[in-house]
């Protein structure tokens, strides 16, 4: 079915300065009541100081240049280009309230000459008329009635929308929303419908227009809807930090199955080592976290055999909490063996050996006795152990051996980080205090091809146990020596005392 072409919508007409579009305005200004004019620049004769603040307020907020230029063309008292400050258009205002005739509507139309103004408006209902019966009766209307929601045709024209809604109170009596709107040019032309209430609340994509004919009902609705928008503020906030905590995680997962894909090309080979030497990737939790830089690969172990038997030095990587040399063994007396191999004993150790050895060979009295071993126990702990530490005094808690597993006695040696501070804020890594340390441990290496272990060791900076995996047997990092590594300091080894 042909239609016959849709009449433009209509558009205001111009005259003297001012824009007619149903009713008369100067740059959007409607015609103010002379009784307001004159309440918003008559000072309030007899007011208390709170009342006249009050008045200085809302006049300074309503009474602004554009609306008493605006006002001052529509009582015919400028016309043109003429141009007045603030001041100026306040005392005009000021003086022609006093006059008689400023109450007499007609002011408003005396720049016009003739019959001009009746020609506008003639004008102007003309072609509202025109527009809506093309409207009405051919293919917009059609259109408007095809669309599904209020807001898609409210978006699809205005005016149409207005005249079949809001034409009548019992169309939509209770306060109605509207969402993805120009809520701008929809409240000013609802604004033109009398007794109708339209408030906006609400941000961002919780905007909304609530429109209905009961102002009461319509804040009070506002008012529920800010509630529930800030709850749901709230819950989206949380669902938020719910999802960068799983893309966090995620992120670690990824980053800790590239790590292992050599570990998992390893393990499938056929012709691989049974044995524990080889070179190791690792993971280490430090205090504060998982260390996301792992994924670059840069927490190793190697493992070499040594001149003894069963005894196996490794050379480890574990920063930012722990790097140095380790020696392994499945049994604990061959680590103390190899160590002093490369630090033999002192001479007062010596000397207290074959004391020890010559009490036991023969009876002494009772002073001797005490005297000779008084003496030999001061001298050791005063020269110390050339192999470290008294063990006792520095052993951890020995930790339980999983099923599955061959534990090997290690003792390490090496820096460790013992203290961190923040950077700065401005993007600087955090700094840590090293001190040179040395203490006893376990390495749990699985039963079944030696592959994967787990090492116990203290240190101040690593959460629970260092997970390795092998991913060759030959290590592929530069070998480091006991004896080249520095003895443990003594600030760290008093902090290992008093624990």
């Amino acid at each position: 079915m042909e239609h016959e072409p849709l009449a433009p919508k209509p558009q205001p007409v111009f005259g003297q300065g001012f824009k007619y579009n149903g009713r008369l305005v100067v740059k959007g200004i409607p015609r103010a009541e002379p009784s307001e004019i004159k309440r918003l620049i008559r000072e309030p004769p007899g007011a208390s100081p709170e009342q006249l603040h009050d008045w200085q307020t809302e006049s300074l907020r309503v009474a602004t240049k554009p609306w008493l230029d605006a006002q001052a063309r529509h009582y015919g008292l400028i016309l043109g280009g003429m141009d007045y400050n603030k001041d100026e258009l306040r005392d005009l205002m000021l003086k022609e309230s006093l006059k008689p005739d400023f109450d007499d509507a007609r002011r408003q139309f005396r720049f016009f000459g003739g019959d001009q103004f009746e020609q506008m408006k003639a004008d102007w209902e003309a072609q509202c008329a025109a527009y809506k019966e093309s409207c009405f009766s051919g293919r917009r209307q059609a259109d408007f009635d095809n669309l599904a929601t209020l807001e898609e045709k409210l978006n699809f024209d205005v005016d149409m929308f207005l005249e079949t809604y809001y034409s009548d109170r019992r169309t939509l009596p209770g306060p109605t929303p509207f969402r993805g709107i120009n809520f701008e040019f929809i409240m000013d032309a609802m604004a033109k419908i009398p007794g109708l209430c339209a408030q906006k609340v609400g941000t961002d994509f919780q905007k909304m227009l609530w429109v209905g004919w009961d102002k009461k009902e319509v804040k009070q609705v506002c008012k529920e809807y800010t509630a529930l928008a800030k709850a749901n503020a709230a819950e989206r906030r949380q669902v938020k930090q719910k999802a960068e905590a799983l893309a966090h995680e995620k992120r670690l997962k990824k980053a800790q199955h590239w790590r292992l894909e050599p570990h998992r090309d390893y393990v499938g080979r056929a012709n691989r080592g049974r044995g524990v030497e080889g070179s190791y990737i690792v993971e280490v939790a430090v205090l504060g976290g998982f260390h996301e830089e792992s994924k670059t690969a840069r927490e190793w172990m190697d493992i070499r055999t040594t001149i003894l038997p069963g005894v196996y030095e490794a050379t480890f990587n574990f920063m930012p909490a722990l790097e140095g040399v380790m020696i392994l063994s499945q049994v604990e007396e061959d680590v103390q063996k190899y160590l002093n191999y490369f630090e033999p004993p002192t001479t007062a150790q010596a000397t207290a050996t074959n004391n020890e050895d010559a009490t036991r060979a023969g009876p002494q009295s009772g002073s001797k006795r005490k005297r000779k071993q008084t003496g030999n126990g001061g001298q050791g702990r005063a020269n110390g152990s050339s192999s470290g530490p008294d063990p006792k005094r520095l052993r951890p808690d020995v930790p339980d051996l999983l099923e599955g597993c061959t534990r090997y006695h290690a003792r390490w040696r090496g820096s460790v980080a013992t203290k961190t501070f923040e950077g700065t804020g401005d993007g600087r890594e955090p700094v840590r205090v090293r001190e040179n340390g040395e203490n006893k441990g376990w390495v749990d290496f699985l039963e079944s091809d030696k592959a994967q272990f787990m090492v116990h060791c203290e240190a101040p900076l690593i959460v629970g146990v260092v997970q390795g995996y092998k991913v060759s047997d030959q290590p592929r990092f530069e070998a480091s020596k006991w004896a080249a590594r520095p003895k443990a300091d003594e600030s760290y080894l008093r902090q290992s005392y008093n624990k």
